[in-house]
């Protein structure tokens, strides 16, 4: 898994939160 993708994710985590 790259840290971008890791990265996109978990913005993407907290913005649904």
């Amino acid at each position: 898994v790259l840290m971008d993708d890791v990265n996109a994710g978990y913005e993407r985590l907290a913005e649904l939160q």
